[in-house]
């Protein structure tokens, strides 16, 4: 019985131990605002926008502030399904995707003509601390 209970023991804490790291790298993945680290990951946890595979990327980054333009790889990508799926709305120039949430705020646009998507993010509890 003593060597069941130190079995069940093992395997709850190596459990804890395993979804606390993906909790842990989620944390680091949304809290980062690195152009190199987790830039993606970065952008689709705090907007919501899902960002599909990328021929190319420019990126600029505040402490407060980051501005990335991304060329989707559009070969596999339905544009209209992906414009759907990720609420932009056409505004008469380009499809758009602007929002807040208690941590960031974000604006988006995709151009069409070719596949570029610019995501703007300040992030509001990084503008708290200074």
């Amino acid at each position: 019985m003593k060597r069941v209970l130190w079995i069940l023991s093992a395997i709850a804490i190596l459990l804890f131990l395993f979804i606390g790291s993906f909790h842990l790298l989620a944390y680091s993945m949304f809290n980062t605002n690195s152009c190199t680290q987790f830039n993606i990951d970065n952008i689709e946890l705090r907007t919501g926008i899902n960002i599909p595979e990328i021929n190319d990327v420019n990126c600029e980054n505040t402490n407060t502030t980051k501005r990335s333009e991304f060329i989707l790889h559009a070969k596999d990508l339905e544009i209209n399904d992906y414009l759907k799926k990720n609420n932009f709305t056409y505004n008469g120039e380009f499809y758009e995707n602007t929002g807040e949430s208690k941590k960031t705020i974000w604006d988006a646009s995709f151009y069409k003509e070719d596949n570029r998507l610019i995501i703007n993010l300040t992030y509001k509890d990084k503008v708290k601390k200074h």
